[in-house]
């Protein structure tokens, strides 16, 4: 019997659409960081880092990725607080992050206010 691997290439794995708390997560790296927030969300993008936690970076961090590594967990908890069982391991690794790469750990939830 001959392979037709032509046949198979054609198929396609089929694409999910993200919603909801996975259009967050999906940009949480194996590190607990997220790189970057979903479009949905890109109005924040214009929110400054904090004093506060810019000045209690470890040497070598990129404050940009702490703060939206914050951010990503203030959408979480603001927007989807129900499905919180759901992303609690996504967000402890996120906070172990945040707990290595600072001084001196940062009230975040402090900032909720900045998300309108």
């Amino acid at each position: 019997m001959e392979s037709n691997d032509s046949e198979e290439e054609c198929i396609s794995k089929p694409t999910t659409k993200l919603t909801g708390y996975e259009q967050i997560i999906e940009y949480q790296e194996p590190n607990g960081h997220f790189t970057q927030l979903p479009e949905k969300y890109s109005i924040y993008n214009s929110i400054e880092i904090p004093e506060e936690i810019s000045s209690n970076l470890k040497e070598s961090v990129e404050g940009n990725l702490i703060w939206t590594t914050i951010l990503c967990l203030l959408l979480l908890e603001k927007h989807y607080g129900k499905k919180k069982d759901e992303w609690l391991m996504i967000a402890k690794k996120a906070k172990s992050y945040l707990k290595k790469n600072m001084i001196n750990i940062v009230d975040y939830s402090a900032y909720k206010a900045l998300l309108v």
